[in-house]
């Protein structure tokens, strides 16, 4: 576990407000970005495969030589990461969408700094609503509309079961099949485990027809 000082951690500066679209700069202090690149050292050298070595067993140098630009690569996804959350969570922004991230700098040995886009939705003070007249329409269900949403909540939550005989209107069936036109095989025009709903229309012309008798097998 790091414990960090005020002076090590992470500080945000806002840069400009356009519309709805926040800009701020963060930076990341040089010694916990060191840090998360060690981390990511370490992590990569119980993977790493490296000639000579068994898996986990590389010294660190190695790893280091080879691997520098990809652990520096992950760490600086990382603290990208947990710069971003703890931004939002001090400013108190609630974005509508995911933050973009940009102008990234991080030197060798140095802290890493970026560039954080936020849109957030528009502030507005409603007016002119006070007073206004309103109209109140009780809406009625009728018997037929409760009955056919009663079947759709039926048959939402009904599960499929095995079941014996000729195929009909009622079932569902699974196939599968091969197209062909004149003797030939269609492109695309086969398919394994479909399955076809025998009371609905399908994008094949005749298949329910064509179904409707069938047995398993």
């Amino acid at each position: 576990m790091a414990i960090w000082t005020p002076e090590q951690k992470t500080k945000t500066k806002k840069l400009k407000v356009e519309g709805c679209t926040h800009v701020y700069e963060l930076e990341v202090p040089a010694p916990k970005a060191v840090e998360a690149v060690q981390t990511a050292l370490v992590r990569l050298q119980l993977t790493a495969r490296i000639p000579g070595f068994r898996p986990g067993k590389a010294p660190l140098d190695q790893i280091k030589a080879q691997f520098m630009g990809r652990a520096r690569a992950q760490a600086a996804d990382d603290l990208i990461e947990g710069a971003v959350r703890e931004a939002l969570g001090e400013l108190k922004l609630r974005p509508v969408a995911m933050p973009a991230v940009g102008n990234v700098k991080f030197p060798e040995g140095g802290g890493l700094t970026f560039e954080m886009h936020v849109e957030t939705a528009p502030e507005f003070s409603p007016k002119g609503y006070k007073g206004m007249a309103l109209t109140k329409k009780d809406a009625k269900a009728t018997d037929d509309e409760v009955a056919e949403r009663l079947k759709q909540l039926v048959e939402g939550n009904a599960r499929l079961e095995a079941a014996d005989g000729a195929a009909a209107k009622e079932h569902y069936v699974v196939i599968d099949f091969d197209l062909s036109r004149d003797g030939k095989a269609l492109e695309g025009g086969a398919g394994k485990g479909e399955l076809v709903d025998m009371s609905s229309d399908q994008t094949v012309d005749g298949l329910v027809e064509g179904l409707k008798g069938a047995k398993k097998g």
